[in-house]
């Protein structure tokens, strides 16, 4: 019943394997010894009337059997919570090393393998934890009884051993039925997770098509779902536990009855009757635990499972081989070179029978249309796949036979997209490099990055967001080639090494890159006209196949397909980039990591710029001088118990259901456990049948009700619990969603996305062990002591004492001994969320900087500082379920020594000596849950703080409906029209990020209808001036669009006006239709058609294996930067917006891609406001107006005629980008 993995890794450990079998076989002695000598004890006292100083040696031994059985289940827990995370260790060494293998090329949402390295594992360690220690404990306990019983009461062994095979048998057929609906769960719960990513990582492009609101329902509908296939799932669990509990308790209920049938006939006596009653509730307890397993059991398999197959995805990357390249390389020779997608008979061929040189000295450049093959030979150079057919020869060697670790140090590669971590500047730049400080500065100089980087408050230890957040396109270029600058290789291979750069910088980069090209083999990828008269030998691609190949001038001269590629550049209108400033918040944000001091057990603050362990830019080179804490106390916990129990709506009738339930199912069992030793004790009198048949009655009653009340309680409870999740998922959201894209630039995506899926999922222990349990334990102790009022008052004081140890004593003491790590558990798991999250985004350049042994052990240490963190509040759960089983034992014992005086010399007194202490030993199944109930309680509590410090942050823009300043007419929703012209007016506009001022007192007019391009040095304020209009971002001062001023609108109203198209155009993992439709949900297929056609896709679409219905992975995966803008135009067509706002749409396309693209947005800006950023300036001839910012100043103003007469700052711009063509 282990499955395959589990039991490898079992295997592997077979030593904490052993040990385990060990101790649980020494556990189960005590148990036997217990039972034995507390018996023994009975007989003496009750039976044979023998006073309390006869009985101290049996006392002395029931005591030691105690001390055993403690010592055992200690070990017992150590051993597996031990095993589990070793095993653990080496399934997750398993993934990421697979991972990193697979590289780029996962095929995996992003969100499902985060799920599978976090939530996935978590279900393994339970289930390797206490699931297969359970199944271990419910094979050897009973056979170990079994053989202690078998001489002392044959029958009773015969009927424990008929009923036990009828459990496995049951639970192994609900098993099956549970499997599908297992996978299902992990299906929707796997499928949520990547949904939340794929919404916060595109939560911007939502917003701008006003579906981010609207993702609330979404949002609910996927969390109901998950919360009923989770229903579904511990129906089945339950039922299970149910089979169980009447399996077990009717079992126990006959041989209480029959023994004392035997007792009254006189054919057994009272040790072996009394011995056979105390073991048999223990036979069946490990049996009965493992049902209540039995979900995690189901979860676990599902896990170990996802694992499984994801391990089976093959890894593209050729084997390594074992000859280090040359120091000086010559050449590099493709020869009939072909790479294929698939397998037969669905193969794709992406290059065929390519054949070309490399040579040392020279600038190579790839140049074609988007899908001819440039990224894919780039690939097979940088030996992430191995060619289809044919060969590299590196200087005559096959590159196959190369160390391929050898050879990344070889090459260096700059992709188009570079990603940039969350740290510093200077730690993205560096990216584990071993450099001096001079090297530094130089290759910031180099990269012209200079200026931009000064300008920063703190210079290169500027904190920048998940994928340069705070940076535009070229300044992340920039820093990237910074980078590349820093590392020392003979071959480059530069992937639009000038995409999104101003004309200025792109000149002056030019010489650098001259520099930076000397003397080393250079592969260029591009498509800009300017990138390739650097180019000694241009190699021109078409669908898969070199049709061309020469310099600039030759091919040009040849007038074949490179020069119809020229002619279509040449025309191009580009974009630009950002101001240096936007998107950066100024204060550090510090991602805290609380791992433990092993000798003080205190907590160590780590943040995150300040130690490697925390940051994927980190090194631990800067001490940060504001410290932000995820778990601030921003909210109390009251106001947290508020909203717990506000989410749970019309289920908190379930609450007041299930506190009955929990109540009544402790009480059943104190009545069965009790009235059965009625019925023993009182048949070895041997009184008239009819005497009994009440307490036999009273047998089968409570039996029976314990195990359906068990059943409707976990039921009913759960359902409760669900409902508060599924409540607080949509609660979160709902406050989240206003701050959003601003939250992600404090916190990364994979952090927020472990607030919204992992804190929400710790909370509904909140509902199940907090707020539940306390409640049957008060009662059954007013009971209790009412009870034992009519004995002795020192028994309520025993109870008393019992109670306080038990509900406050212990627990309180594993609370303040795991109090640190709870909070540490929480916090380690959103920023492992979130480093995986950004290790997949970077995975290329992880790999091509060689820079995986560094994400490994900052991921190791990551995951070092939790299993840290679980290990201390795992050791002290478990000294305290050690110390809690001691008291229950102890209190027992005491119970008999304090009864045993008062009963001396009458046997109808002494039957009370049994029910007394089997009533107090079954009374701390009430308090047995309260113990970990204060855990789950702090860790609930840490779980809300850091939903409700998220959730409670001021909105960048706040929701303001109120009567404009130019007239007292108050703006109705329905009043305003997203239909027809639209002018735009700023009025004295001031905007500050931070305390660093973009915009002071700048005033702008422009008409209804008015095409204007926007122009000028990075820094200038471009893109701030579009985030202000689709209000990201509040101003001081007026935007007016038509009569109406920007901040009276209602924010998802404003947002009607515009149809926009950046630079970084966001894809989401959902069909190609529903990406489009994203604009216009009510689109119809005829609009569908059309809109491809507009956008040149339809093609493209003839070629996807399902058409228009084909997935996209995670942010466009496998998709072009043509097809991605090409959706992203199909976007605005649909949405067909009054107002167009452009930013660098067409950057990093081919030529031909960008002429049809330019002409197609052309076509669509007539009769339309146009506000177009770019740095290039060819094809500005057609637009109406030209604005020329510097330094959030209006410079100049004008038609393109209009500006070039004034010969002033757009005419030396201009003037410099013709001599740069």
């Amino acid at each position: 019943m282990i499955v395959k993995t589990a039991r490898e890794e079992l295997l592997r450990f077979k030593g904490k394997a052993i040990g385990l079998g060990i101790f649980s076989l020494l556990g189960t002695f005590g148990i036997v010894g217990q039972a034995w000598f507390f018996a023994v004890l009975i007989e003496k006292t009750f039976f044979e009337g023998q006073p309390l100083t006869a009985v101290w040696g049996t006392i002395s031994c029931l005591l030691l059997s105690i001390a055993v059985r403690m010592i055992a289940t200690y070990c017992q827990e150590r051993t597996a919570g031990r095993l589990a995370v070793l095993a653990k260790q080496d399934l997750r060494e398993k993934i990421w090393h697979h991972l990193l293998k697979l590289g780029p090329f996962t095929g995996e949402r992003h969100g499902d393998v985060v799920h599978l390295m976090t939530d996935g594992l978590e279900s393994v360690e339970a289930y390797i934890a206490r699931y297969v220690p359970q199944m271990l404990y419910a094979m050897m306990i009973p056979l170990v009884m079994a053989i202690a019983i078998i001489d002392a009461a044959p029958w009773v062994a015969i009927i424990l051993l008929i009923t036990f095979p009828l459990i496995p048998f049951f639970m192994i057929l609900i098993g099956k039925k549970a499997e599908s609906m297992n996978k299902e769960q992990w299906e929707r719960m796997s499928f949520l997770s990547g949904h939340f990513l794929d919404v916060l990582q595109g939560i911007a492009t939502l917003k701008l098509f006003g579906r981010s609101e609207e993702q609330v329902e979404v949002i609910a509908r996927l969390s109901a779902e998950f919360r009923d296939s989770t229903l579904r799932v511990l129906r089945v669990a339950f039922l299970s536990a149910l089979v169980l509990e009447l399996v077990s308790t009717i079992s126990t209920a006959l041989i209480a009855v029959y023994m004392g049938m035997a007792l009254l006939y006189g054919h057994e006596t009272f040790l072996p009757a009394f011995f056979v009653l105390l073991l048999a509730p223990e036979f069946y307890a490990p049996l009965r635990q493992l049902g209540a397993a039995f979900h995690t059991g189901m979860a676990g398999q599902v896990s170990l499972a996802k694992i499984d197959d994801f391990l089976a995805i093959p890894i593209e990357e050729p084997p390594t081989g074992v000859l280090n390249p040359a120091t000086h390389i010559e050449q590099v020779v493709f020869q009939e070179v072909s790479y294929a997608y698939g397998q037969a008979p669905n193969t794709v061929w992406a290059v065929e029978d390519i054949n070309f040189t490399l040579r040392r000295g020279e600038v190579t450049m790839l140049v074609g249309g988007s899908g001819a093959g440039k990224s894919t030979l780039a690939h097979l150079l940088l030996r992430l796949m191995e060619p289809t057919k044919g060969k590299i020869l590196v200087d005559d060697t096959n590159i196959l036979a190369l160390d391929s670790e050898a050879w990344r140090d070889a090459v260096t590669f700059v992709p188009q997209q570079p990603h940039l971590f969350r740290g510093t500047l200077r730690d993205n730049i560096v990216f584990g490099q071993v450099v001096s400080e001079e090297d530094l500065h130089n290759a910031v100089v180099a990269a012209e990055a200079e200026a931009f980087v000064n300008s920063l408050p703190q210079g290169l230890d500027t904190i920048i967001g998940e994928g340069g957040l705070g940076l535009s396109g070229g300044q992340r270029q920039r820093i990237a080639i910074a980078r590349a600058f820093l590392k020392q290789s003979p071959i480059l291979v530069l992937d639009e090494i000038t995409a999104h750069l101003d004309v200025a910088t792109e000149r002056s980069l030019a010489t650098a890159l001259q520099r930076l090209m000397q003397d080393k083999i250079v592969l260029l990828i591009g498509h800009r006209v300017q990138t390739m008269r650097w180019a000694d030998t241009l190699l021109v691609l078409k669908e898969g196949h070199l049709v061309e190949a020469g310099s600039f001038e030759s091919l040009v001269q040849k007038k074949g397909y490179f020069s119809e590629l020229v002619r279509a550049g040449l025309g191009e209108p580009l974009g630009e980039e950002a101001d240096p400033t936007e998107y950066i918040e100024y204060t550090e944000h510090i991602d805290t990591v609380v791992p433990i001091d092993d000798k003080t057990g205190e907590a160590q603050v780590v943040s995150d710029v300040t130690k490697n362990r925390n940051s994927l830019g980190s090194k631990g080179t800067q001490q940060s001088q504001q410290s932000q804490q995820i778990l601030a106390d921003t909210t109390s916990a009251w106001d947290s118990l508020r909203r717990l129990f506000a989410v749970l709506g019309p289920a908190r009738n379930s609450l007041w259901l299930s506190l009955l339930l929990s109540f009544l199912t402790v009480f059943m069992n104190v009545g069965l456990l009790t009235t059965s030793a009625w019925l023993i004790t009182s048949a070895a009198l041997r009184p008239e049948l009819a005497a009994l048949s009440l307490s036999i009655v009273g047998v089968r009653f409570f039996g029976i009700s314990r195990a359906v009340c068990r059943y409707a309680e976990r039921y009913v409870s759960h359902h409760m619990a669900f409902q508060g999740l599924y409540g607080l998922r949509v609660w979160f959201y709902q406050k989240l969603e206003p701050l959003m894209p601003a939250a992600l630039h404090r916190l990364g995506s994979g952090d927020i996305l472990g607030r919204i899926m992992a804190d929400i999922e710790t909370l509904q222990f909140f509902y199940l062990r907090v707020i539940i349990p306390p409640v049957g334990a008060i009662l059954l102790t007013g009971i209790g002591l009412y009870f034992l009022s009519f004995f002795s008052y020192s028994l309520l004081w025993l109870l008393g004492v019992a109670f306080v140890l038990g509900a406050v004593g212990i627990p309180f003491l594993v609370f303040k001994h795991n109090q640190v790590a709870t909070e540490a558990v929480l916090v380690s798991r959103s920023t492992i969320k979130d480093t995986i999250v950004e290790s997949l985004a970077g995975i290329m350049d992880i790999i091509t900087y060689k820079q995986e042994q560094r994400v490994t052990e900052l991921v190791e240490g990551q995951f070092d500082a939790l299993t840290k963190a679980q290990s201390r509040v795992h050791s002290g759960t478990n000294l305290g379920d050690t110390l809690f089983l001691g008291l229950t034992q102890l209190t027992m014992v005491a119970g008999a020594i304090i009864m045993i005086p008062l009963a001396h010399g009458s046997q109808q007194a002494g039957i009370f000596i049994a029910v007394v202490a089997i009533s107090l030993q079954s009374y701390f199944e009430a308090l047995g849950p309260l113990t970990i109930a204060w855990y789950h309680g702090r860790e609930s509590l840490a779980a809300m703080k850091r939903l409700v410090q998220l959730a409670e942050q001021k909105p960048a823009v706040v929701e303001s409906v109120t009567n404009t300043q130019d007239n007292n007419q108050k703006i109705d929703d329905t009043s305003v029209s997203a239909v027809g012209p639209v002018g735009i007016r700023l009025d004295d506009v001031s905007f500050a990020y931070d305390r660093a001022y973009v915009y002071q007192h700048m005033s702008l007019q422009i008409k209804a209808g008015e095409k204007v391009a926007i122009v000028g040095p990075s820094g200038s304020g471009k893109t701030t001036l579009l985030t202000m209009l689709e209000r990201f971002y509040d101003y001081e001062g007026h935007i007016y669009l038509n009569d109406y001023e920007l901040r009276q609108l209602p924010i998802a109203k404003a947002r009607e006006y515009y149809g926009a198209l950046t630079q970084d155009t966001y894809l989401f993992h959902a069909t190609v239709e529903d990406n489009i439709r994203l604009a216009k949900p009510t689109a119809t297929a005829e609009e569908l058609t059309a809109a491809l056609q507009f956008a040149a896709l339809t093609d493209w679409v003839k070629t996807l294996p399902q058409g228009i219905k084909t997935i996209i992975g995670s942010g466009g995966a496998g998709v072009s930067g043509g097809q991605r803008q090409r959706l992203a135009l199909a976007r605005l067509w649909l949405r067909n917006s009054p107002v167009l706002l452009l930013d660098e749409p067409l950057e990093g396309l081919d030529q031909v891609v960008r002429q049809e693209l330019q002409t197609s947005l052309y076509s669509l800006m007539q009769g339309k406001t146009v506000l177009y950023i770019t740095h290039h300036l060819a094809g500005l001839e057609q637009m109406d107006r030209i604005l020329f910012l510097e330094a959030g100043q209006i410079i100049e103003d004008g038609s393109y005629d209009e500006l070039m007469a004034k010969q002033g700052a757009f005419y030396a711009y201009r003037k410099l980008s013709m001599e740069t063509v």
